[in-house]
């Protein structure tokens, strides 16, 4: 069984756990795999749970000290409804992700974030980042910046446009990892505690998926 002890453990270790979202096609994956691996992926239909570590060193960050961030990335389980709310619980940040080029992608994201809100206990939430991807793409002309950003703004979430496959607008994500070693330091309380199932292949940082 896995309690809080592992998340104070990770801070420790300063390893610090992200969580991408978004609605099918809004580029989850090609966003990890391009921002980490470097490469952009071809597309593939396939769903599973899987994760990619970044380092980040003492250049962005206080006290000279090195963080490791594990995106999550749910590659397309979304659509299957496959995750459980005890996955999300011990999450540090949550990367909210949709499609620039796509009205409906905006629309779902926002009702994504009503849900994952309400996941957490009030005083102690995930940090969220409103993302919009594909910005080598028009815009859709029904999705109006000032809006976006009030949105964000309104529910406390960073926003910034990022394009996966030109790699532009990653320069925005040491921002992530300031604000997380951030937070870690200023923090005087845990949240309650809570009682999980052991991750599957814990020793492995692949869940029946590859990029």
């Amino acid at each position: 069984m896995q309690n809080n002890n592992n998340r104070i453990s990770n801070k420790k270790d300063n390893i610090y756990k992200l969580i991408i979202r978004g609605p099918w096609k809004s580029g989850k994956t090609s966003l990890k795999c391009s921002y980490i691996q470097g490469s952009f992926p071809i597309p593939t239909v396939y769903f599973g749970i899987d994760f990619s570590e970044r380092e980040y060193n003492n250049g962005i960050l206080k006290d000279c000290k090195s963080i490791t961030i594990r995106f999550w990335d749910f590659q397309s389980a979304e659509r299957f409804q496959i995750t459980s709310r005890a996955f999300y619980l011990m999450s540090d940040a949550v990367i909210l992700l949709f499609d620039l080029s796509n009205y409906s992608s905006y629309k779902e994201s926002k009702k994504m974030y009503s849900e994952l809100d309400a996941l957490f206990d009030s005083n102690f939430k995930p940090l969220f980042y409103f993302v919009g991807n594909k910005s080598d793409l028009p815009q859709d002309s029904n999705i109006k910046d000032d809006e976006v950003l009030s949105f964000a703004q309104s529910k406390n979430m960073k926003y910034f446009k990022v394009s996966s496959k030109l790699r532009t607008g990653f320069e925005q994500f040491d921002q992530i990892a300031f604000d997380l070693q951030s937070r870690s330091i200023s923090e005087s309380t845990l949240p309650p505690s809570i009682v999980l199932p052991t991750d599957q292949n814990s020793n492995n940082n692949r869940y029946n998926g590859y990029c």
